[in-house]
């Protein structure tokens, strides 16, 4: 996904120092509010220092303040109150996309077979996609996170979430937002908690995450793989893009639609100029091709990612993405 988000490329120009200053600003008023006893004061203005600054916990224990705080505030009351958007229906799970005369289906192997890890290994060094059905079936998230749990994990914790279809819309905008508000959608707005380092805000969610073997093989530490979490209600859309770095993505909960472009034929499917040259410009669903003629030239490859699927995802593959369901996912991107 582009880089353009409020926690993840919004203060690349801003001096570090000055990050480093918010955090511990951030640290003192959150404290002070504490000591008031004024908790959701407190949490709210840790939360915007640790999406917004820049954190050191040796120096600066801002993650710790905040779970200190939130422990302080009472939970939710009322699960019920949770928007229909993100509940739960088994009859939207298998939907797939609408084939194009030029769509293949994403090889995939099962995590059961004696040779997957192997083609795993493969897939990775050949740079080419793979579905693995059933590889993190045993990851604790996968087993036990829904959006009630999560509700009762996060309910004051603030986060940036998207507002509007896909990011490369021009009605689109972000906005700070506690997870109770975000999933209870009081507005009705369409909603996505999109490409969050949310382990690095709630470290202790993390316990029930399993970074995939693969992430690994190149003798990558836990620290060299970057975890972002997706959360979402049926329709959230992130258009054809490409990352900088191999992702192996897990559907934790619910179900997604990919399609998928080889990266050479990057020119076919006309990328947009300036900040989001990693973004195409083709609705990939519905291409219009009297004005991209040239995504003929394009074959693409499509899965349906169910729960406790992972896919393999290259760098600089180009990616498409549907949820079908109310979705939670996370991406480990390694080199």
């Amino acid at each position: 996904m582009a880089d353009t988000k409020l926690n993840t490329g919004h203060f690349n120009e801003v001096d570090e120092n000055w990050r480093k200053l918010y955090t511990l600003v951030s640290f003192v008023q959150a404290f002070l509010m504490f000591k008031k006893n004024k908790y959701q004061k407190a949490i709210e203005i840790a939360d915007k220092g640790l999406c917004m600054g820049r954190i050191d916990e040796e120096q600066v224990p801002l993650r710790q303040l905040a779970w200190l705080i939130h422990e302080n505030l009472p939970g939710v009351s009322d699960e019920n109150s949770i928007h229909p958007s993100f509940c739960f229906e088994k009859s939207t799970q298998n939907q797939a996309l609408r084939p194009l005369t030029n769509s293949t289906p994403i090889d995939e192997c099962d995590d059961d077979d004696e040779s997957c890890f192997e083609r795993i290994l493969t897939a990775v060094h050949n740079e080419t996609p793979l579905l693995i059905r059933k590889h993190c079936l045993n990851m604790p998230a996968v087993q036990k996170w829904t959006f009630p749990f999560l509700l009762k994990e996060l309910h004051s914790r603030t986060f940036p979430v998207e507002i509007g279809t896909k990011y490369s819309d021009e009605n689109w905008s972000q906005k700070l937002m506690t997870f109770q508000n975000f999933i209870r959608n009081s507005e009705n707005e369409r909603l996505y908690l999109a490409q969050h380092r949310l382990f690095d805000q709630v470290p202790h969610l993390k316990r029930d995450v399993i970074i995939p073997d693969v992430c690994f093989a190149e003798s990558t530490s836990a620290e060299n793989v970057d975890m972002n979490m997706w959360i979402g209600p049926a329709d959230t859309v992130s258009p054809l893009h490409t990352d900088p770095r191999k992702n192996m993505f897990v559907q934790v909960h619910g179900t997604k639609l990919f399609r998928m472009v080889d990266p050479k034929d990057t020119e076919f499917v006309y990328p947009f100029d300036g900040i989001l040259s990693n973004t195409s410009q083709v609705d990939v669903e519905n291409p219009d091709l009297s004005e991209f003629p040239d995504f003929t030239k394009v074959r693409v490859y499509d899965a349906v990612v169910n729960a406790g699927d992972a896919l393999f995802i290259p760098e600089k593959w180009w990616h498409f993405v549907r949820s079908t369901t109310p979705s939670i996912s996370i991406s480990f991107w390694f080199d």
